[in-house]
């Protein structure tokens, strides 16, 4: 309640005095006249992408036309990008920059972002600053698996041209530790002492620089975290090891200072969401730092950041429209803002909690009675019970391991405590986290199969009604073409051409070819928490034609034909090694960081085929 009333105070103080001096427009949550700055400021705005790609985008791809259209909306908004050598020699007063710069960063070092972006940039004189992981370009350049934009990483030849072009400059990523285990980034892991942690990061930071170095680029004095991810210690072995700049992940706009070194030591990004349009890019572009913090009557306003950081997060800048609906405070005095610091000290060093792994065990056979058994409370009246509550309420007793025999009976018992109005058996393991575990990871999987409400069957079988199919439960099952791996799906034999249909609605954010499973379509559900994916589709008819990048489907849509695809770099090839099916997989998403890379979270999928075999759709 303290931290509430000063909260409070500080907000309703400071929105009065903003609404007075014109720094905030209740229409618009921004007064559009320009700020006045001090000698020796500059403001900075830093735009970070990862991959660009023709077939796809989401909230760390964008299309080559996109990030075209960007590039060409901030230089018409007077925007001059810059490099960060430039940043630096200004701060040390050993140069000039013009009165709007900006920087262009990508991260990673996808071979996509010189096929597509450094050729974009080009055609706009766009200078950009790209962070390879070096163990990814090693990987490239060692097996020759390179030139692919859908998947692969810049060479060091590839490097090198980029550097001589004149737009290009490099920056540091790590090398190796672009993990989230055994480390997440390049945090300190448990039970490493001091001195173990700064030998380490030391040697992989030090291999970067050497090896982006014998490639032919300047040494880099700028450093972007992997995911974000830092702390004062590793700020600290940063700064020691010679590194001017340091890049977060972290949004907002940066206020660059004359003299002052430490401006460049926490610098933030907005990182360019897909699914973000280039007049909101520029908006976020023309912000001031003053937008960097925010208070309102309820408290905190965090960022919809990549990944937490000891750094204050920012407002979530993708809903400032609507969030500038409610009276928050926008304000960048630096006592100011230290204060809000202390205020909130607490959650901002407590870690991010998000579920990291998920096994769904439940057999098809205990799924159809847990929803039978839904029914029926649903129908006596019972509430805030449904098939996922009684699925978890099982795992919780049968440690995730189902036996449908031995199970039935537990069901059954529950139930008829439940529709007895007997709650005292059920109701004691609420608060057991192993139970709130399981309730939030079997919602994420059955929330698009069956209504969390009604407990009717929502979803429908990936293949149509009236066609033939055949498989077995093989996830996990070894797979070797371009790299030893799991299979993380569930293959469904079929005739060629065979309708595949939507299991549940979402947006297409994947459509097109893939090395490794051909044509394939991807669909994000309208909750975010499942991405389906139906790869090795029919070869010249893999979609249907009015099929499109960004659409939206319905359950039950066709979205596809089954076929024989992938397993090659050349678009349109069959495999060799393989009879015609479909690949169906699900992924779980619980926090942005699982969307792509180590984090990500696929299950089992075949027993929830065997469910569906009854809920199938005729195609249209």
């Amino acid at each position: 309640m303290k931290r509430i009333f000063i909260a409070t105070t500080l907000a309703l103080t400071l929105l009065l005095s903003s609404l007075f001096t014109g720094h905030y427009s209740l229409a618009t949550g921004f007064a559009p006249e320009p700020e006045f700055l001090a000698d020796g400021e500059l403001h900075l705005p830093i735009l970070m992408y990862h991959k660009v790609l023709k077939s796809k985008k989401g909230k760390y791809i964008v299309t080559p036309s996109q990030l075209e259209e960007d590039f060409i909306a901030l230089k018409e908004a007077g925007f001059e990008t810059v490099f960060m050598s430039e940043v630096i020699d200004w701060v040390d007063d050993r140069g000039t920059l013009p009165d709007k710069p900006i920087l262009i960063t990508f991260d990673d070092g996808q071979y996509n972002n010189i096929f597509y972006g450094l050729e974009i940039a080009k055609r706009h004189n766009v200078k950009i600053m790209l962070n390879p992981v070096t163990s990814f370009s090693k990987f490239s350049t060692d097996t020759g698996d390179h030139s692919n934009p859908n998947y692969s990483h810049m060479t060091w030849d590839q490097i090198k041209e980029a550097v001589d072009t004149g737009l290009v400059e490099i920056g540091n990523h790590s090398h190796n530790m672009h993990k989230f285990k055994p480390r997440f980034g390049i945090m300190q892991k448990a039970g490493e002492n001091l001195e173990t942690y700064k030998e380490n990061l030391s040697k992989d930071i030090q291999m970067a620089q050497e090896l982006i170095s014998q490639a032919g680029a300047p040494i880099p004095t700028t450093f972007a975290y992997p995911f974000g991810k830092y702390s004062k210690k590793s700020k600290q072995f940063l700064l020691d090891m010679g590194f001017r700049a340091l890049l977060t992940c972290n949004e907002g706009i940066n206020s660059i200072k004359k003299g002052e070194p430490s401006s460049l030591h926490a610098l933030r990004r907005y990182n360019r969401d897909g699914w973000m349009t280039t007049e909101k890019v520029v908006s976020l572009m023309c912000l001031s730092p003053k937008s960097n913090y925010a208070v309102s009557v309820g408290g905190f306003i965090t960022a919809n950041n990549r990944d937490e950081s000891s750094d204050r997060n920012c407002i979530d800048a993708e809903n400032i429209e609507t969030e500038m609906t409610q009276p928050h405070l926008m304000f960048g005095d630096d006592e100011i803002a230290e204060e809000a610091e202390k205020l909130f000290e607490k959650s901002e060093s407590e870690p991010k909690k998000f579920i990291k792994w998920v096994e769904f065990n439940a057999n098809s056979t205990m799924m159809n009675r847990a929803q039978k058994a839904h029914k029926q409370l649903v129908e006596k009246g019972v509430e805030g019970v449904g098939t996922v509550e009684l699925l978890a309420y099982l795992a919780l007793k049968n440690g995730n391991n189902f036996n449908t025999k031995r199970d039935t009976v537990k069901l059954n018992d529950i139930v008829q405590k439940l529709v007895s109005d007997n709650r005292e058996e059920f109701d004691k393991y609420k608060e057991n986290r192993f139970y709130r575990y399981y309730t939030e990871s079997f919602h994420a999987v059955l929330d698009g199969i069956i209504d969390p409400k009604t407990g009717i069957t929502i979803a429908h079988h990936p293949i149509a009604k009236g066609y033939w199919h055949t498989g077995h439960d093989d996830f996990g099952n070894s797979r070797s073409f371009g790299f030893k791996r799991r299979h993380l799906g569930h293959d469904l034999f079929g005739g060629i051409g065979t309708p595949i249909i939507a299991v549940e609605g979402g947006t297409i954010t994947e459509l097109g070819w893939n090395r490794f499973g051909g044509w394939r379509v991807g669909i994000r559900s309208e909750d975010a928490k499942r991405y389906y994916y139906y790869a090795h589709l029919r070869r010249s008819k893999p979609f249907p034609e009015e099929l499109k990048l960004g659409d939206t489907v319905k359950a039950g849509d066709v979205v596809g034909y089954l076929g024989n695809t992938g397993y090659s770099s050349t678009p349109n090839t069959n495999m060799k090694t393989s009879r015609p099916h479909l690949h169906f997989g699900m992924q779980l998403i619980f926090d942005p960081s699982q969307e792509d890379g180590n984090g990500e979270i696929w299950i089992d999928v075949y027993q929830i085929c065997k469910f569906l075999e009854s809920h199938k759709k005729a195609a249209k």
